[in-house]
């Protein structure tokens, strides 16, 4: 869940950053450094998040429940637009002043559109097993020599750094708050 929400706030983060510049009527060449970075690292978040959940987590949840089509299908049509929003970031700043920007703020609402449901469909999917059963292969993801240091500052960004600390680091003085 805590994947799901990272990527939801990366991707409403990005819109409301995108729209700021919009009202401005251009994008800064500050802010193309700012978006291209942005953008690379949630790009490589989905793609590790895909490839993890068919690896690991689809031949487990097939050990309970036939896992929908659909959702594998998806991540077709998602990776399509991607790879439309990648070549929109990288065309950032060459065209008129105001095109790339509106070009892109739609290339990411198309995406979000897409993105959303399929989340909350893997999310249903899940209805079938208990929290600590999900939360052992989360925790062999995590552990994974592939896994990207981008997914692990997605997570803690998206639940704060008080959530974090106390959700996932033990206090070593047990009077104290961390």
């Amino acid at each position: 869940m805590l994947a799901h929400n990272a990527i939801r706030m990366e991707i409403e983060e990005m819109i409301q950053a995108l729209e700021a510049s919009k009202k401005r009527g251009g994008i800064q060449k500050w802010e193309i450094a700012c978006v291209t970075k942005a953008w690379k690292t949630h790009y490589l978040h989905v793609h590790s998040h895909h490839s993890n959940k068919d690896a690991m987590l689809m031949p487990y949840l097939e050990t309970r429940i036939s896992y929908p089509d659909k959702l594998t299908s998806d991540h077709k049509e998602l990776v399509t637009k991607l790879d439309r929003i990648n070549a929109v970031v990288e065309s950032l700043g060459q065209k008129e002043e105001g095109d790339s920007v509106t070009e892109l703020v739609g290339a990411f609402r198309e995406y979000q559109g897409l993105m959303l449901p399929h989340l909350k469909e893997e999310e249903v999917s899940r209805a079938y097993f208990e929290p600590p059963e999900i939360g052992e292969i989360t925790q062999r993801i995590l552990a994974s020599a592939g896994a990207p240091k981008v997914e692990m500052g997605s997570f803690i960004v998206c639940q704060g750094i008080n959530g974090f600390r106390n959700g996932f680091m033990e206090c070593p003085i047990q009077t104290m708050r961390c």
